[in-house]
């Protein structure tokens, strides 16, 4: 089951990193192995994800050849790249949860507009999240005086950028469950955080599906 839960969430981690891309210009593609972009990704997201678990660190590098500068999500935590130049950025956890039951605690607003994304985008991610993502319908951007992106793919809802003014808390994933059931009703969130948002998301009912690295050179 865990095994099943972390596939979905590398593919639909693969999905919000394609869609970014796209509004950006940058056309990606993938394989059995690896999902690479043609250039370098948007700022903060990866040039390339290891899709299933024992990718070879060869066949990483094959993908971005020829760039010199490059970002991996080891989607897995198993591939060694640092005799390809890379150095490990950090480590994450893959999180789960089931659906939240619609109208069940309190649900954020839908980002619409460009001048809201404006607003929304003030917390550092601007130059990222652009208006041409409210374009795109498995992506939605929600927001109160709070936020995150969620993004329908591969039968599950992605959970990505979230942020909070006060500190990412429990009341703060609780919100995020209950917006996403208001949009896609009875869909499975994943996501990935690190340290204290991880620990407040088990908190609030997702659970530890796995480890994930990202390398960087």
């Amino acid at each position: 089951m865990v095994t099943d839960v972390l596939t979905s969430a590398v593919y639909n981690n693969v999905a919000w990193c394609a869609s970014m891309c796209r509004v950006h210009g940058i056309t990606s593609t993938y394989d059995d192995d690896v999902w690479a972009s043609h250039r370098p990704s948007p700022r903060w997201f990866p040039d390339a994800i290891c899709l299933r678990p024992t990718v070879a660190a060869d066949t990483v590098v094959a993908a971005l050849t020829p760039r010199r500068h490059a970002s991996v999500k080891d989607c897995f935590a198993d591939v060694d790249l640092s005799g390809h130049g890379f150095e490990r950025l950090f480590e994450a956890r893959w999180i789960a949860a089931p659906p939240a039951s619609t109208g069940e605690g309190a649900a954020w607003s839908i980002v619409r507009g460009t001048e809201e994304l404006n607003v929304w985008g003030a917390s550092g991610v601007g130059e990222v999240i652009v208006p041409a993502l409210l374009n795109d319908p498995t992506v939605t951007v929600v927001a109160e005086f709070d936020g995150a992106v969620l993004n329908l793919a591969a039968d599950v809802v992605g959970v990505s950028n979230v942020f909070d003014t006060a500190g990412v808390s429990v009341a703060t994933w609780g919100a995020v469950a209950s917006t996403a059931a208001t949009v896609w009703p009875g869909t499975p969130l994943v996501g990935y955080e690190a340290d204290d948002d991880a620990a407040a998301a088990c908190t609030a009912g997702f659970t530890d599906v796995g480890v994930l690295r990202v390398w960087a050179r």
